[in-house]
């Protein structure tokens, strides 16, 4: 039962109601299940016959399973959207036997109509028997028994082919025949796998423990055709006793004229790829599938072949390019078919890599693209090891299209945590990351010093686009529901087969002394990638570090990528490192603190990993020149991402934002001095718009961006005098302020004309950092008193509106958010 509260709980939870709706429906639901299985408590066999449009083979059908003397059965009818008098038919056995059921649903296919009543099945084993078929009452019983009394949780059996046009019959088909009289000598289980793996794929030739079907959740597929290829496949790669009857069972009818799944020959028929897909993705996780790889392999080549002469030839060549990708991926399989069980333990280990976005200058162009196939092609598939790519927040569309598609061409199991520009827009600046309100307009700075000031403010901002620690904590809550063991590493890790047989082993001990294992890792240096004999354990880069299932630690989300995200959780933990103590502080002003974790000591080191060619050899061959790179890549790489954004929504608002300027701005200056400095073309007027003090000159320009009067390569050509970082200055000097809010303003204007966006992001910073300065020591420097309050006050209203407006981006939210 508790299996099957497991499935209709899942259920209720993928389904669109609410969780008080639920949370209120499952005990009700949990209470008629139980009062249901009461009822029928003695049910050996559940049949599930799946029934369309048969209405004149049904009742023979139906009449077949009414004649049970050594069993106890139940029969759950699903009508899947008959449109003839099957449905009647269906009632009248319900009303007449009080062991058959009936459910409808639209007509959906068999697959998912037998899938929608699975979770009901309640017999000791179960049955799926097509509609229009008829069985050997007595050799079912016998099937049923024996299966019991063997403690077998799959039984095969044999079946007649009748040709119901021609009333003839015929035994097995030869392929099955051939296969059955190797299946009645054999013993071994494993053995009986390979052999009845390579029967044709029919559900109604086997029984199934349902307590296996409940737990492993096997199911057929969801496509109209080929939808049995799952069930058959996962049945028998999940039993683990096969038993064997040497009697016949089934009567499959098989007609000439009628339409049969079998015989369609349209586009329908291109889901068997699909059937492949979501097949191989189902065993390919099974301990024992290198011993029936070769089996599989042949299985779908004859699949494939078969299914190509039912193809539409409109489709033909798409689908002979879907196969012959297909083939040549089993084919590298079987070649590597020794690789596959080097892991030889029983822990279940969980390998996620984290993909994501490309830093500018740090990685190179489709790089990510690159390694993520390198992998697929090269590292090798490992028993007991599931296998997820994590998409974190890619923004960039295309480059998220191409991983996508390089994962599903692989069959790849992926997960995604979302961009979403909206919230990434809102996102203010951490103020309170400098020392002081200051310091960001202090005397003069190295370029490293500016790089330090430029990355802190962005704190918020990498903490959601780069999502580093985020995405590995986010590995980790999905795998600590499935796995012993979670291993949240970075997208560019590739293990190579030995690698892989030193971390497992180290995995396989259960309940040991150590809950993390730290993986010392070596960077590849160019594109020819790795020299898999030359990898190192004394790599002074962070290792990679796995969890056990219950182990308490987990990421630091504060710590954002590029300030020792990961070294933090090593440090907790008492891993030792002489290197890290020699690396970069990105912020000196304030000392990174690791508080010491009560699990220090728990902690092993084991194998080794190779991180893949990043794109830039510099980076990659020094620490300090990549954290140099790594620093100025994540500014810009912020910045361009809002850059885009300002680009679309100044597009959609300019209706909205030139009106609102021109008011704001014509309180400020006289609307017919403002005019007359446009009275001509502007161009002519440039060099008397450069002659204007600061405060006529943004009066200027925000009122020439408002009336559309000033075009781009003419914004270019203003004047304007960045008073940070290169020369420093007085703040506190009324008549500096205000000479750096005026000429900063323009700036920004300026720059919105001439559509270089990422200047203005970076515009914007300095302002948002201005009036920071000026919200934080206004009234400690007496600004309500000085002669320039009132432009001041005013600036700074157009400035906000700007913002809130191009960038929508509220200042005054961000400012009490960072000292609330």
């Amino acid at each position: 039962m508790n299996s099957i509260h497991t499935l209709v709980k899942n259920a209720l939870y993928a389904s669109k109601l609410s969780d008080s709706v639920i949370k209120k429906e499952i005990p009700q639901v949990f209470s008629k299940i139980s009062e249901y299985s009461k009822a029928r408590s003695d049910v050996d066999l559940t049949i599930i016959i799946p029934v369309y449009n048969c209405a004149d083979l049904l009742d023979s059908t139906l009449q077949s399973l009414t004649q049970f003397k050594k069993i106890n059965s139940e029969v759950l009818l699903m009508n899947d959207g008959s449109s003839d008098d099957s449905l009647m038919i269906c009632q009248k056995y319900a009303e007449q036997f009080d062991n058959f059921y009936i459910f409808t649903q639209n007509n959906k296919g068999a697959g998912v109509a037998r899938n929608a009543v699975i979770p009901l099945a309640i017999g000791e084993y179960t049955y799926f028997l097509d509609a229009d078929d008829t069985i050997e009452i007595e050799n079912l019983e016998e099937a049923v028994l024996q299966a019991r009394n063997s403690s077998n949780d799959l039984l095969l059996f044999k079946y007649k082919i009748d040709y119901f046009d021609k009333n003839k019959s015929r035994e097995m088909f030869n392929s099955d025949q051939k296969i059955w009289n190797k299946l009645l000598v054999s013993s071994d289980n494993n053995d009986k796998k390979v052999l009845a793996s390579g029967l044709i794929n029919y559900p109604w030739n086997r029984i199934i423990a349902t307590k296996l079907l409940h737990d492993e959740n096997i199911f057929f597929g969801k496509t109209v055709v080929h939808n049995d290829v799952p069930y058959h496949w996962h049945s028998i790669m999940a039993s683990e006793n096969i038993g064997i009857l040497d009697e016949v069972v089934c009567h499959h009818r098989k007609f000439d004229e009628r339409e049969q799944i079998t015989n369609i020959k349209d586009s329908r028929r291109l889901m068997v790829l699909e059937a492949y897909r979501h097949t191989h993705h189902l065993i390919s996780k099974y301990k024992g599938f290198a011993q029936l790889l070769p089996v599989w392999k042949d299985f779908i080549t004859h699949l494939l072949t078969w299914a190509e002469d039912k193809i539409p030839d409109a489709d033909k060549s798409y689908y002979n390019a879907k196969r012959i990708d297909i083939l040549s991926e089993l084919n590298h399989l079987c070649s590597n078919s020794d690789e596959i069980e080097i892991g030889n333990i029983d822990t279940e280990v969980g390998f996620y890599r984290i993909i994501g976005n490309s830093i500018s200058g740090l990685h190179a162009e489709n790089q990510a693209e690159e390694n993520l196939e390198y992998i697929l092609n090269n590292e090798s598939s490992v028993q007991n090891v599931t296998k997820y790519f994590v998409l974190n927040r890619i923004f960039d569309d295309s480059h998220r299209h191409r991983l996508l598609k390089i994962l599903k061409d692989k069959h790849a199991n992926y997960l995604e945590i979302a961009f979403d520009p909206d919230v990434f827009k809102k996102i203010g600046y951490d103020f309170g990351s400098l020392p002081d309100s200051y310091y960001w307009f202090a005397t003069k700075k190295d370029k490293w010093a500016e790089i330090v000031c430029n990355t802190a403010v962005r704190n918020f901002k990498n903490a959601y686009l780069m999502n580093n620690n985020g995405a590995r904590n986010f590995a980790l809550q999905h795998g600590k529901s499935r796995f012993d063991w979670i291993m949240p590493w970075d997208g560019n890790c590739f293990l190579p087969d030995d690698s892989f047989k030193k971390l497992l082993s180290s995995m396989a001990v259960r309940n040991g002394s150590y809950k993390y294992v730290a993986t010392p890792m070596q960077r590849a240096t160019s594109e020819d990638y790795i020299d898999r004999d030359a990898l190192v354990t004394n790599a002074i880069d962070e290792p990679q570090i796995s969890f056990r299932r219950d182990a308490k630690e987990v990421f630091n989300e504060d710590r954002v990528y590029g300030n020792q995200s990961k070294v933090e959780l090593f440090k907790r933990l008492g891993y030792k490192n002489d290197s890290w103590d020699k690396l970069i502080n990105l912020y000196p002003w304030r000392k990174l603190k690791f508080i010491p974790s009560s699990e220090q000591g728990q902690l092993i080191e084991a194998s080794g990993v190779f991180r893949l060619y990043s794109g830039n050899n510099q980076a990659a061959t020094n620490g300090e020149n990549r954290s140099h790179t790594r620093s100025f890549g994540i500014i810009e790489t912020i910045d361009k991402v809002e850059a885009d954004q300002i680009a679309a929504t100044i597009t959609m608002k300019a209706n909205r934002i030139q009106p609102l300027l021109a008011t704001k701005i014509t309180t400020l200056a006289p609307k017919n001095k403002l005019e007359k400095l446009f009275e001509n073309n502007f161009s002519n007027k440039i060099d008397d718009i450069n002659k204007l003090n600061s405060k006529d000159r943004v009066y200027a320009v925000v009122y020439a961006f408002s009336q559309s009067k000033l075009l781009a390569v003419h914004a270019a050509s203003v004047n304007i005098k960045r008073l940070y970082f290169k020369e420093g200055i007085d703040l506190a000097n009324m008549d500096k302020f205000c000479a750096v809010l005026n000429n900063l303003t323009t700036a920004l204007v300026c720059s919105l004309i001439s559509k270089d966006y990422v200047k203005a992001v970076k515009i914007k910073l300095d302002l948002a950092m201005l009036l920071y300065y000026y919200h934080f020591n206004m009234h400690d420097l007496n600004f309500k008193s000085s002669r320039h309050a009132k432009h001041i006050e005013q600036m700074i209203a157009i400035v906000t509106d700007i913002f809130d407006e191009v960038f929508e981006y509220s200042f005054h939210e961000n400012f009490k958010h960072t000292f609330q």
